[in-house]
């Protein structure tokens, strides 16, 4: 899902529900709903030719990138909601992707464990050889998230090898890897971005103190835990998210949940 402006959301879902049984189905187009904040049913709903399996929106709203199980990127104009670009196989099949806090530029994350970076402005124009910023070709399974900083040139991301990556994206280098021991799907950056909290698939959410980590490849568990710091769950995290204040964090899991952690008192 992505949030268009400050009024409206979209979601993505390849999931049709068969009305007479209630039998949920996988197709392989997508079906965009939009919502606004102020409205339980959804405004608008639209079809597309692809499987989308990740959305991000430049932070005014006015476009919509889109990204497939083929590797294509698709730009979507939303105040019309005509479809801008669409460029095939740009990638391999996307898994995520994320706009830093100036909307110049994307980073699309995909199954081969390599990120790509471009610049909206030139993918916007129709010049996606141009716009191709970077390559971070450092984890070694899907990337499963991806994250800008909100006040730095950093770039954080996570995947199935079981590490966390911080990268320099105007230097186009790896800063260095933190290693997990559980697979990690999803990361979020605390508003000060002195904290990135690791959702992991053995349902422990990871807190990562960033000015503590002794070397560029550090494993979280050579060091000994102190368990207050990480949040044990029976589930499987699937996203997490948190407050503008940092005092927050929103986690949700493979089982429908979401729970809500106050991580000043945590």
């Amino acid at each position: 899902c992505a949030v268009i402006g400050d009024q409206h959301f979209i979601a993505a879902s390849n999931i049709k529900v068969n009305a007479t049984t209630g039998k949920e189905k996988i197709t392989k187009h997508s079906k965009l709903v939009s919502w606004g904040w102020d409205k339980e049913s959804a405004q608008v709903k639209s079809f597309t030719p692809h499987t989308i399996t990740a959305l991000s929106s430049t932070k005014c709203g006015k476009w919509l990138f889109s990204g497939s199980n083929e590797g294509s990127l698709i730009i979507y104009h939303t105040p019309t909601g005509y479809i801008h670009h669409v460029y095939s196989n740009l990638v391999r099949p996307v898994t995520c992707m994320t706009i830093d806090h100036s909307s110049e530029l994307l980073a699309i994350g995909s199954n081969d464990g390599v990120i790509n970076v471009y610049s909206i402005p030139l993918l916007v124009a129709g010049m996606p050889d141009e716009a191709h910023f970077s390559v971070l070709s450092f984890h070694s399974l899907p990337i499963t998230d991806v994250k800008f900083s909100s006040c730095s040139d950093r770039l954080y991301s996570s995947s199935l090898d079981q590490t966390c990556k911080i990268f320099s994206v105007s230097e186009k280098i790896l800063l260095c890897s933190v290693s997990f021991p559980t697979a990690v799907n999803c990361l979020i950056v605390a508003p000060t971005e002195d904290i990135v909290y690791i959702g992991g698939r053995d349902g422990n959410i990871y807190k990562l103190f960033l000015w503590n980590i002794p070397n560029e490849d550090f494993n979280i568990m050579d060091n000994a835990v102190d368990r207050s710091n990480i949040f044990s769950g029976n589930d499987t995290i699937t996203c997490l998210e948190i407050s503008v204040d940092g005092s927050t964090l929103i986690s949700g899991t493979n089982g429908g949940n979401l729970l809500f952690w106050d991580v000043t008192s945590c």
